[in-house]
């Protein structure tokens, strides 16, 4: 199972920006040695259909996607509005508390799920000391579903029979 599919599953079970009421939003960076925005939070990718960009690079400059992501989900907002972050990689060392990727994600005002996306079972070990508590998940068979309860328990994507909390509506 390829990221780009697993993404592109993701976003087909969330309920996005399809009515007055549905106020989640979902943007995409992808990664390696540089980092581009795949799809603002508006729905708009340059990419066309959600496509994430091969990079072209073996480097993984975790720190700076993270960066970029957290630059995405801190544009001004209501009260209400969660922040997350979800980060799937293959590679990553690090994890001390020394780190300034852990330093980053300790810092952040939101929650972190991450995605050891693992290739011929190993990889990204340690990814999960970046995540929020009981968000840290390894690419299975159930990793869609994984994510999918961890925004619902963060009441940031409601299911599709459900409507987002809203402070411009009451009743």
């Amino acid at each position: 199972r390829n990221v780009e599919k697993m993404i592109k599953d993701i976003l087909g079970k969330l309920d996005i920006n399809r009515d007055g009421f549905t106020t989640s939003r979902v943007g995409i960076v992808a990664y390696a040695a540089q980092n581009v925005t795949a799809r603002t939070l508006e729905g708009y990718s340059p990419y066309g259909n959600n496509t994430i960009p091969y990079l072209g690079d073996d480097q993984s400059n975790l720190l700076e996607g993270f960066a970029a992501a957290e630059k995405l989900v801190s544009v001004p907002s209501v009260a209400n509005h969660k922040k997350v972050i979800i980060i799937v990689a293959s590679t990553f060392t690090g994890g001390s508390q020394d780190d300034p990727i852990v330093k980053a994600t300790k810092a952040f005002n939101g929650k972190i799920i991450t995605v050891q996306y693992q290739q011929n079972g190993a990889g990204a070990e340690g990814l999960g000391a970046l995540a929020s508590n009981n968000f840290a998940f390894v690419n299975d068979d159930r990793e869609v579903e994984n994510i999918i309860a961890a925004l619902l328990h963060t009441n940031c994507f409601c299911a599709p029979s459900l409507k987002a909390l809203s402070t411009s509506v009451y009743g």
